[in-house]
Formats: structure tokens, C-alpha cells, sequence
């Protein structure tokens, strides 16, 4: 095993030695990273988690490590990817549970200090395979988020261990409620992180979970759970009737729900009236390409693909996240893009506009401040308070004779977008200022708005929002008939996998019967409709119609 361990060490070593290398080498041609991340988090897990102080002498020693490995693997396949297994998150918490097990023996004051040190592998493991892509926009974040949250999901685990030595006669209820308990909180507070609930692990098989539209995804999150602890009571059973039993539990546990989707998904009708919609994808690489493209040039390319789609009866046109802008608001009438659009819709006056924006807004004088205001000093030595935000432009048709509105996205991304807890983190400002960020973070707005034009209402929302779905029942509550997501998954990569927005957002939009189209900066150009009727794991690249594999090109779909 010191043989083998030592290997192990050198390998990891040598992969991540080779993952930065290319990093840095495709930086410098300007390539995206691809799977480069994932290999490099991978060699500096075997460098950490194989030394002798992980790997300590002794079967027992040896066997609980594997354990956690085992299930940080079987975790992380089993989010979405290109090979769709989420079935193996039935099982995947039968390895760290036998890890539980076998350290109750120990005296309470040491058990869960070795149960932290043999469950952080599991989580960092889960954590890597699963949220890698994160580093492909950003590789100091995509470490962070694996780091602390592999350490936060310590918090449910080890307090579940403790209080089964404390309150044995609770048995497993205190694992299943903790994790929801934090499953819920990563959805609320301002360090949310939704992507691995583990309900989302099933993103891949919508016609198995449709009851999500009265659960959510932390009723996916239960079931799993509840499987896992009733298989590991089956394999723990000594008696044979009593394993008997236990089988025809889990069975039942199991196949209800799934029985009971597979028949709503079978007989669900569509209602309501269609509409027609067209949806563009300019696959502008945000890395490199589109700072360096003008601003005209890129609205020549979206209004190209558009344009032959368009017809008489076409009542929406939809494009990505952060396609025009950084505009002052009250100037947008004049912003040459917006004109452009407006020329557009000259030629199709019913035509309505949904479209990303990039956009700040200046406080008057008697404007109170938020945590999202900025102060900068103009050429006149005054001072101006302004407040920068991610929006949805919305152009409504010229038959309407309604002006444009604004919506701000209101679920922002921890770090970039919004600095967690001002107030306790603020010893940190002289830091996050001197290396050219801010504490202010992007504005947001309370309640969700809904743009509607005569033959529809719809929801706009905005990348990160689409995976939280009961901030998505918002909108519905507004009275959306349809969301429109605009996203911009190319941050993430697209050639080495795609990013799980697509297949978690479908999972969100499921919590309500509406349909929903998420159109993507690059890549990823999905449309789905309240059946869910879509061959799992497909997608439209451009404007082929569910093609696996296909090199991203920008294009417009009809919807």
C-alpha cells in the first residue's frame, strides 16, 4: 500500500504539473481551458489527500478513506454531465454512512474530528467532478467554491453524527433533516450554492420527478436520501426477515414516486395557446472575442440571424445575457443598439424584445444609498452615486405604445456580483479594492416583474436565477405564462462539457406547468414546453435541432 500510495502521490503530482502548464500556455493563445481545471484539481487531490497523514497504516484506516472516496465519486458522476448516471445518487451515501458506523466506537470527543478528517475527501472529491467548470470563467473562485463549500457540507454531516450518539432512538432523521435543512439554507442565504442539491442529480430524467412541481427540488433531495438510509439498513440487517422487510421498503419507496411520475408525464395534456418566438444565439466568446469585437459589429451579427425567422406572426425575440451594454439608464433611448432594435421592430411592429443589458443607473441627490451603490469623482471633482446592475431589456411592440422597461436580476452570484455580509467581512475592503474589485456588488430589486405584450406574459430571467425554483414561482405568481432564460454559459467552456444550467433550470422551471425557453450567449440554445417531451441531455446547437456533440455556432431557432 506505501508502494501504491507513493504512485498515487507522483501522478497527481505530475497531472497537475501538466493541467498548469497547458493553463497557463492556452492563456496566452487565448484558448479556453477545456478539461484542464478538472485535471488539475484532481492532481493536487491525490498530492493532499494521498500522503502518509491521509493514508495512515492499517486496514481499517485504509477501508475508511476508500469509503469516502467511493462516495465522492459516486457523487459527483452523478450530476449532470455527458454520460447521464444520476441513478448512482441512490447509492451514492452508502459508503459514507458505513463510514459513520464504523466510528462510533470511538469515544464522542475524537469520533467526529476522525469523521471530519475521512469525510472532507468525499466532499472535495464531489465537489470537483461536479463544479469543476466554475474555473474555466475564474480559477481562484471555481478552488474557493470547492474548498469552503466541501467544508460547509461538513456541518450537516458531523452534526448528524453527533446527535446519533447522543439521541440514538432518532436513527436516520436527524441526517435526513440536517442536509435539507442546508439544502434549504444554500438556496436563501447570500453564499447560496444550489448546484448540488442533490435533488438536481436527477436533471437528466425530468419524466422521472415531474411530482417536483408540487415539491421542488428538495422533495428529489428526500427520496434520494430516504433510499440510501433504507438501502444501508437493508445491507446492515442480520435477520433475514427482517432484510426481507426492508427490501420491500425500499422497493415501495422507490418505485410510488417513480411510478407516479412516469403516469403524469404519460398523460399530460398541453394547454393554452402557442405562440411563436424566436430565440438567438450569437456565440460571442466572452473571454476574448467580444471585448474585442465592436459593439455595432456584434449587433450586425444578432440581427442577421434574426432576421430570416421573423415574420408577421412572430410575437417575441429573444436574446442572451449581457448582449448590449454598459449603458447609463436614462440615456437608453438613444443608445444606438436600442435605435437598431426600434428599426428593427419598424418592420415588424409586433414584434416584442427581450434582451440582455448591461446597465448602470445614477442616483439623484435625494436618493438614498444601498449596499449596491458606487461613488465615483467625475472630471469636475464631483462626486457621483450610481448603481450598476444585469438586466432584461424589454422593448415592447410599437402596436403596444408602451416604452421599455427594466428588469434587474435579483439572484446574484456570490463574489462577483454580490459581496456576502458587508458587515461582517468588511476588515476585507482594502483587499478586494487593491486587487480592482468592489464591496458594492450589482443592484437588484425585491419583487419579479413580468413583461407582457398581447399575447403573452413572460418572465425574464437571468443565468444564475434559473436554478432557484421557488425564487422562479415569483414571476409565476405575477402572472407569467412562459420565462424566458437568458443565460451565458460560454464563461464556463462549452467544448469540455456542458454547463448543467440548462438540465437544473429545467428542474426549477418544473415547479410550475408554464413553459420555458433558455437562450444562451454560447453554446447551450434549449426551448422546452410544459410536456418535457425533450430526449434527455440533448440539446440545439445553433439551429440544429437535437444534435449530441456538435460543435456550438451561433444561429436563431424558431420556437
Amino acid at each position: 500500500m506505501g508502494v501504491a500510495r507513493k504512485y498515487a502521490v507522483w501522478a497527481g503530482f505530475l497531472m497537475a504539473l501538466i493541467s498548469a502548464g497547458m493553463l497557463f500556455l492556452r492563456s496566452r493563445q487565448e484558448a479556453l481551458w477545456g478539461y484542464w481545471p478538472l485535471f488539475l484539481f484532481l492532481g493536487l487531490f491525490a498530492v493532499v489527500f494521498f500522503r502518509r497523514r491521509f493514508v495512515q497504516e492499517g486496514s481499517l484506516h485504509q477501508r475508511r478513506l476508500g469509503w469516502a472516496i467511493l462516495s465522492g465519486l459516486m457523487l459527483g458522476l452523478a450530476f449532470p454531465d455527458v454520460v447521464p448516471i444520476g441513478f448512482l445518487a441512490f447509492a451514492a451515501w452508502i459508503p459514507l454512512l458505513r463510514l459513520e458506523y464504523s466510528l462510533r466506537e470511538k469515544p464522542v470527543g475524537t469520533s467526529w474530528k476522525a469523521l471530519v478528517f475521512y469525510s472532507y475527501p468525499a466532499f472535495v472529491l464531489w465537489n470537483i467532478l461536479s463544479t469543476y467548470w466554475v474555473a474555466n470563467a475564474a480559477l481562484l473562485a471555481g478552488a474557493f467554491a470547492i474548498v469552503v463549500n466541501s467544508a460547509l457540507m461538513l456541518l450537516p454531516w458531523t452534526l448528524f453524527h453527533i446527535s446519533r450518539r447522543y439521541f440514538t432512538r432518532l436513527g436516520y432523521f436527524p441526517f435526513i433533516a440536517y442536509w435539507l435543512a442546508f439544502e434549504h439554507a444554500h438556496h436563501r442565504w447570500e453564499l447560496a450554492w444550489p448546484w448540488l442539491t442533490l435533488g438536481n442529480s436527477l436533471a437528466d430524467f425530468p419524466f422521472l420527478v415531474q411530482w417536483y412541481e408540487y415539491t421542488g427540488v428538495l422533495g428529489g433531495s428526500l427520496w434520494i436520501l430516504l433510499i440510501n438510509v433504507f438501502l444501508f439498513a437493508v445491507l446492515q440487517a442480520q435477520e433475514p426477515d427482517r432484510r426481507r422487510a426492508l427490501s420491500m421498503q425500499t422497493a415501495a419507496v422507490l418505485l410510488l414516486p417513480l411510478v407516479a411520475s412516469i403516469l403524469r408525464y404519460a398523460n399530460y395534456e398541453e394547454q393554452g395557446q402557442k405562440i411563436e418566438v424566436v430565440a438567438v444565439q450569437p456565440n460571442f466568446e466572452p473571454h476574448y472575442e467580444k471585448p474585442k469585437t465592436p459593439e455595432m459589429a456584434r449587433m450586425d451579427r444578432m440581427i442577421a440571424l434574426a432576421e430570416p425567422l421573423l415574420g408577421p406572426e412572430t410575437q417575441f425575440l429573444i436574446y442572451p445575457e449581457s448582449s448590449i451594454g454598459y449603458v447609463e439608464v436614462a440615456q437608453l433611448p438613444f443608445y444606438p443598439p436600442v435605435q437598431q432594435f426600434r428599426l428593427l421592430q419598424t418592420r415588424f411592429p409586433q414584434l416584442t424584445l427581450v434582451c440582455g443589458l448591461d446597465a448602470y443607473r445614477i442616483l439623484g441627490p435625494d436618493e438614498p444609498s444601498t449596499r449596491a451603490t458606487r461613488e465615483q469623482q467625475d472630471s469636475q471633482g464631483e462626486v457621483r452615486r450610481f448603481e450598476v446592475m444585469n438586466a432584461a431589456l424589454y422593448l415592447p411592440s410599437l402596436n403596444s405604445g408602451q416604452g421599455p422597461e427594466i428588469y434587474q436580476k435579483s439572484k446574484l452570484v456570490p463574489g462577483p456580483e454580490l459581496f456576502p455580509y458587508p458587515g461582517a467581512l468588511g476588515f476585507l475592503r482594502p483587499l478586494v479594492e487593491r486587487l480592482g474589485g468592489t464591496m458594492a456588488g450589482f443592484a437588484s430589486q425585491k419583487e419579479r416583474e413580468v413583461f407582457q405584450n398581447g399575447a403573452a406574459r413572460v418572465g425574464p430571467v437571468i443565468c444564475y436565477e434559473s436554478v432557484f425554483g421557488s425564487f422562479l414561482g415569483g414571476f409565476v405568481r405575477k402572472g407569467a405564462d412562459a420565462l424566458f432564460i437568458l443565460t451565458n454559459d460560454g464563461w464556463w467552456d462549452l467544448h469540455c462539457r456542458p454547463s448543467p444550467t440548462p438540465e437544473v433550470c429545467v428542474f426549477a422551471g418544473d415547479r410550475t406547468p408554464q413553459g420555458y425557453s433558455p437562450v444562451g450567449q454560447y453554446g447551450n440554445l434549449l426551448s422546452d414546453q410544459p410536456n418535457r417531451r425533450h430526449p434527455p441531455g440533448y440539446r440545439l446547437w445553433g439551429s440544429h435541432r437535437y444534435q449530441r456533440g456538435n460543435p456550438p455556432q451561433s444561429g436563431a431557432h424558431l420556437l
